[in-house]
């Protein structure tokens, strides 16, 4: 019996030895995997947050690039405008009125342009200060803190804190490793469900960069795992009073997935993206100036057109009394400075045939009331006296109906963009920009996207 006794004794110990060093090596073996899986996802947040980084030089990017190029072009035509008041003048003998027309078209040629410079330097600075701003205060690389480095790591003797059912776990007979853990997991209390746990994603905060906010307000929280005991993973766990769900076979960790930059929800529509959502917040500060930078340099640009017009009514018919050529010029200029609208302005129909009308009319006037000048007659000077005053009163109304076809809105924000031109609808590459009536506007073709 004692013999006996003592046989089935060390049998049963040998098979409890046994039990214990096979789980223990599943156990450790876990754990190598585990490890090598924090420092990938370590890894991978990395590289996403990289790519957000991209994203946000991208998008402030392009105004660097557009004003760049805005700051080239206004250059160039500054340099005409003066060049045209100093030697471009018109010849003695030019009549009063004329000279007055292509003065005030090439002055405000002038003064437009000059403001697209100044929108367009006052844009790119904002923007990449702005850009420089996210990129060291709130869309920061996730590097590991030393913590996290740690909590990667599990001690063997780690293994020691796990259920006794799950050291001596015998293959099989007791059903898998999952089977066993869950008929040992603790039950979460019954306090308010916490963030506190092992790998659970802080809440994201409002993405506010104004001035006296916060630098990174709203990072998620950082990797999960980590060792946690049975309590760390219930304190962090899903309802109270409901068994808590782990990451791992072992119930040392809790799931992962409220990491935010491993997140794929997310991704399917970019308002939901913390990053894009800063940086639509941030436009706020340039958005206008970029706008507005647009729309100088598209009127400068008018007004110069109109002016070149005006001199050659100047030259060619006045002094050198080409009538053909004379309206052949004036009629190209007109083309081009319809065509300048088509391409720059999204106008219903009526509305760009009232642009058309009132941009035209004064160089066309203007050059009936040269011809008539030149006679010299009773009639003809009767008729220039009733002509002139309508090409300065076309004109005037011209730049009031801009004011109008611009359709200034504010944004949300409290930015303010001329949604009645085209081009700016370029700078809302999400289609976040909305305009006073977008029924009534053409439909930008090719553009990024329509107001919403």
């Amino acid at each position: 019996m004692v013999v006996g006794a003592a046989a089935a004794a060390a049998a049963t110990g040998g098979t409890g030895v046994s039990l214990f060093e096979y789980n223990r090596k599943n156990f450790l073996f876990d754990r190598k995997l585990r490890q090598e899986t924090e420092y990938q996802i370590m890894d991978f947040r990395i590289r996403q947050a990289a790519l957000w980084r991209e994203d946000v030089k991208d998008i402030i990017g392009l105004t660097s690039v557009k004003m760049d190029t805005y700051l080239i072009v206004n250059a160039v035509q500054l340099g005409f405008c003066v060049m045209a008041f100093c030697e471009g003048r018109l010849a003695a003998g030019t009549p009063t009125w004329l000279i007055g027309c292509h003065t005030l078209c090439l002055g405000g040629a002038f003064m437009y342009l000059l403001m697209s410079v100044w929108f367009s330097m006052h844009a790119s600075v904002t923007a990449k200060a702005y850009e420089v701003r996210l990129l060291t205060q709130h869309v920061r690389l996730p590097v590991p803190t030393w913590a996290q480095l740690e909590g990667a790591r599990t001690y063997a003797s780690t293994f020691e804190k796990v259920n006794a059912t799950q050291m001596f776990r015998m293959p099989f007979l007791m059903g898998t490793q999952e089977q066993v853990l869950r008929s040992s997991q603790p039950i979460a209390p019954a306090t308010e469900a916490g963030g506190g746990a092992v790998g659970g994603a802080a809440a994201e905060a409002s993405p506010d960069i104004g001035v006296g906010s916060s630098g990174g307000g709203g990072r998620p929280a950082a990797l999960p795992g980590g060792v946690a005991d049975a309590v760390s993973i219930a304190e962090g766990g899903e309802l109270a009073g409901q068994p808590v769900e782990s990451a791992d076979l072992w119930g040392l960790e809790a799931k992962g997935d409220g990491l935010y930059e491993l997140d794929g929800t997310i991704r399917a529509d970019p308002r939901n993206m913390r990053h894009l959502r800063l940086v639509h917040e941030a436009l706020q500060y340039w958005q206008s100036y970029d706008g507005f930078a647009r729309v100088s340099m598209s009127m400068g640009t008018n007004q110069l057109v109109t002016a070149l017009a005006y001199y050659v009514i100047g030259y060619v018919l006045v002094s050198n009394r080409a009538v053909v050529a004379c309206w052949l010029a004036v009629l190209l200029f007109m083309v081009i400075a319809s065509a300048l609208i088509r391409l720059d302005m999204s106008l219903t129909g009526f509305e760009y045939k009232t642009a058309v009308m009132l941009v035209t009319s004064g160089p066309m006037l203007c050059a009936v009331a040269a011809q008539q000048w030149m006679m010299q007659t009773k009639s003809s000077l009767e008729m220039v006296n009733v002509l002139t005053p309508i090409v300065y009163i076309s004109q005037s109304f011209w730049l009031m109906f801009l004011l109008y076809v611009c359709k200034v809105s504010e944004q949300k924000g409290g930015a303010m963009l001329p949604t009645g031109f085209r081009s700016v609808m370029y700078i809302d590459i999400f289609g976040w920009i909305r305009s006073l009536k977008p029924t009534a506007r053409r439909a930008s073709i090719g553009g990024p996207g329509g107001p919403s």
